[in-house]
């Protein structure tokens, strides 16, 4: 519920402020982990 309404306050469709510190390589690093999660060696 609070996550809608931030998103409805928001400019933008993603809640930017959150990863506005994070470089764009960082977030597609965690995107890909998450897609294709790494098993610890």
């Amino acid at each position: 519920m609070l996550l809608n309404t931030q998103n409805q306050l928001l400019p933008s469709p993603k809640p930017e402020h959150k990863t506005s510190n994070i470089k764009p390589e960082v977030i597609d690093l965690i995107s890909s982990s998450y897609k294709n999660p790494v098993s610890p060696e």
